[in-house]
Order: C-alpha cells, then sequence, then structure tokens
C-alpha cells in the first residue's frame, strides 16, 4: 500500500476575493469601497491538494511560494497537507484578485516563484515522493518565451503509477 494517496506537484497563490460594493474597475486616482475582502488560498495545484486533504486523503504537495507573508499564509492554508517539498524562493509569492459576482474579473500577479524547476524543487525528493504516492496530480503553466505575448496556456492532468 502506498505511504501517499495523492501527489500534487503545481502552483501555489493567494487569493485576494473581493465582495459587493461597485466591483467594476475604474482607472484613475478613485477609491472603491466594497464590503468585504478574503485572502484564500489560490492556485489550482494548492487547491486540489487542500480539498483531497479535506477529503481524507494522504496528500504532498510540491512547489514554490515566495518567502513572504503571502507564501508562509498559503502554507498554513494547506493544514493536512506534506509541505515538505514546496520550497521558499526570493521571488514574491504570486497573488490573483478577484470579484466575487460571477462576472469572472481578476487581475493576477504571477511571479517566478511559481516555476517548477530542478532548480527549486529538489529532484531525489520528488522520486521519493513520487514513488510513494498511489495518483499523481500535475499542473503545468506554460508561457510563450515572449512575455509580452498575449496567450498562455495551462495544463492539468492527474495519473495512476500501476
Amino acid at each position: 500500500m502506498s505511504e501517499l494517496d495523492l501527489l500534487v506537484v503545481g502552483d501555489v497563490n493567494a487569493d485576494l476575493v473581493l465582495r459587493g460594493g461597485d466591483l467594476v474597475p475604474s482607472f484613475g486616482q478613485r477609491e472603491q469601497l466594497v464590503d468585504s475582502a478574503s485572502l484564500v488560498l489560490g492556485g489550482s495545484g494548492a487547491i486540489v491538494a487542500a480539498g483531497a486533504a479535506r477529503l481524507g486523503l494522504r496528500v504532498a504537495m510540491a512547489g514554490c511560494v515566495g518567502d513572504d507573508v503571502l507564501g508562509r499564509a498559503m502554507l498554513e492554508a494547506l493544514a493536512g497537507v506534506d509541505v515538505s517539498a514546496v520550497r521558499l524562493a526570493a521571488e514574491p509569492t504570486g497573488i490573483t484578485v478577484a470579484e466575487a459576482l460571477g462576472t469572472a474579473t481578476s487581475v493576477h500577479a504571477k511571479t517566478n516563484a511559481a516555476d517548477i524547476r530542478d532548480a527549486v524543487i529538489d529532484p531525489p525528493q520528488m522520486v521519493s515522493l513520487s514513488l510513494r504516492a498511489r495518483y499523481h496530480h500535475f499542473r503545468v503553466e506554460c508561457q510563450p518565451r515572449n512575455r509580452m505575448a498575449p496567450t498562455w496556456g495551462t495544463t492539468e492532468a492527474t495519473a495512476k503509477l500501476t
């Protein structure tokens, strides 16, 4: 029997969710008030890991957060998940500011802290975790070489080792 039910390799970010008030963005020096703001766990990889742990699965997360207040808060939000393979990076933790009206309006500050690289993830630790897990969930964000290009791609997959 495997030690882990699920290994998630992916992004760990913060989400700042705004509710109520006039949430349509306005530019210029104009202050807009909202009814509430909640800082919650973000990044689809981290959300999958936290959800699986809440369902009672034994979960480990591999990824990266900034060595900052947001990064530490997101690690705390991953309660019940083995975060020993989540590395702290010098870059700040990414954050998304989203409104909760259902119009899917959001602003993202993605940073290199979300990158999954050999320099960030320890390869021997990844092999060890992979061999201990029954299922693997990978969340990979692909960006064009030119950061000014308008398209980004995201791929998510879950696989079972036999």
